[in-house]
């Protein structure tokens, strides 16, 4: 049987299984909205059995059944991407177009100066001095970009690094190795960071002429997302380490996830226009506002990830990590260390592995659900399967991490910091807002 709400081969289920519409239910006749089967009234618009029409009367009756053969489709498949958009949303109207226009530009202009930046530009600075993270010192030439010290970066770890690690057995101190190990870290993700937004770029330019060219809705807040992602895991491993101040308010990094968070709110507007007055309904409204708090607690994990774990913590990077660099050091030179239990060097350990985790996977789920709320209502082709199974995920993944914070802070007599608590609150709000998204998820039918 195909499922009127999304056309897919739904079988013989109650419920289609691909966007949770009934798939035997009564319909609106006035504006297609599902009806339970003893409705007597529409919630959305506020048609009336009692007072309708003998037309109306007939078409209020379930849709007779059809299977896939009937409509020479195969199952689980679609004809076309656009079969998830209304009529009424497929051809642009001239304020539409402009909207495009204006939205794609945005995201070309946000995907250009972070293209400039991480390339030819200046990503880390302190204080309005631009920053070489290979030396940790002023960049000679007022700035360090991937073109422009590319040589520099190849030598960095074929050469330099390799003989650093060679001749300071024996000699290391915790500050040297942890500034080696942050820059080797930064630099590593700077340069990955660097091809995703290339690529990105490049995909964006052409998806932006042919979604002109064409006579549909386009939405490219995913590109935008994708810069939002790779300068916030640069700005994440700059904190990671002992170059937190690289990448704070004035670097390149920090003007990247702006300008690219700028241009996610107007793909945001774009979205809003096409989908007019049906933004309006009491389901659209909670669908948008459920989006935007699943992206405001996204956020959250990510501006307050706890690098610091106690309270009385005022050390630079992440407390875990800078905690093992000193036990290495001691180790390699021959130091006598404090004692230290078998159970909190394991939850160290787990916790610095966790959190590198996050470094790689925190940043890309904050813009996941960042191109979500740009795009929440379907205009473009685009299948929301709501937000429960990832925020499931986050929970299974949050609750190693937060169990070994804990043990670690039994270990050392410590209190939790804020950055935690604020952690372990939004992960929790993340999966409790995505049950309610669900629920209003085919509420409305754009």
């Amino acid at each position: 049987m195909i499922c009127r709400n999304c056309n897919r081969d739904a079988g013989n289920a109650s419920f289609c299984p691909y966007c949770g519409a009934p798939m035997r239910s009564k319909y609106c006749p006035r504006c297609g909205v599902p009806l339970p089967p003893d409705g007597r009234a529409c919630y959305s618009c506020g048609w009336k059995e009692s007072s309708a029409t003998e037309q109306e009367l007939a078409s209020v009756r379930p849709a007779p059944e059809v299977n896939s053969g009937d409509k020479g489709l195969m199952s689980g498949k679609r004809e076309d991407k656009q079969d998830d958009a209304p009529a009424s949303a497929r051809k642009r109207s001239g304020v539409q177009t402009f909207m495009c226009l204006v939205s794609g530009i945005a995201v070309l202009a946000s995907l250009g100066v972070a293209l400039y930046l991480m390339l030819m530009g200046n990503m880390f600075s302190v204080n309005g001095t631009a920053y070489n993270p290979l030396t940790m010192q002023p960049a000679a030439d007022g700035a360090f970009g991937l073109v422009t010290h590319f040589s520099d970066i190849i030598a960095y770890f074929s050469d330099v690094l390799p003989d650093a690690i060679t001749n300071s057995a024996g000699g290391w101190d915790l500050q040297t190795m942890g500034m080696y190990a942050s820059s080797a870290l930064l630099t590593a993700v700077y340069a990955v960071g660097g091809a995703i937004v290339s690529v990105t770029t490049l995909v964006a330019v052409i998806r932006f002429i042919v979604g002109i060219a064409r006579g549909r809705n386009f939405n490219m807040a995913k590109y935008a997302a994708l810069a939002l992602a790779a300068s916030g895991t640069i700005w994440m491993s700059g904190r990671f380490g002992y170059l937190g101040s690289y990448v704070s308010v004035g670097s390149g990094t920090f003007v990247c996830m702006i300008v690219s968070a700028a241009a996610l709110a107007v793909c945001l507007v774009n979205n809003l226009v096409f989908a007019g007055r049906s933004a309006a309904k009491g389901g659209s409204i909670l669908k948008l506002l459920t989006n935007a708090c699943i992206f405001a607690c996204a956020a959250v994990c990510f501006l307050a990830f706890p690098f610091r774990l106690s309270s009385s913590y005022v050390g630079t990077g992440s407390e875990t990590f800078v905690g093992i660099l000193d036990i290495a050091v001691a180790a390699i030179n021959g130091e006598q260390t404090t004692y230290v239990t078998i159970i909190g060097l394991v939850a160290a350990v787990a916790l610095a592995v966790l959190t590198v985790k996050y470094l790689f996977t925190l940043p890309f789920y904050m813009s996941k659900t960042a191109s979500r709320l740009a795009r929440t209502f379907k205009l473009d082709g685009y299948r929301d399967k709501g937000f429960v199974f990832r925020s499931v995920v986050l929970i299974v993944g949050a609750l190693p991490f937060v169990v070994f914070a804990f043990v670690y802070l039994k270990g050392a007599s410590a209190t939790p910091s804020a950055e935690l608590i604020a952690f372990i609150i939004s992960v929790a709000a993340t999966f409790v807002v995505s049950i309610m998204n669900r629920m209003c998820l085919n509420k409305d039918q754009l």
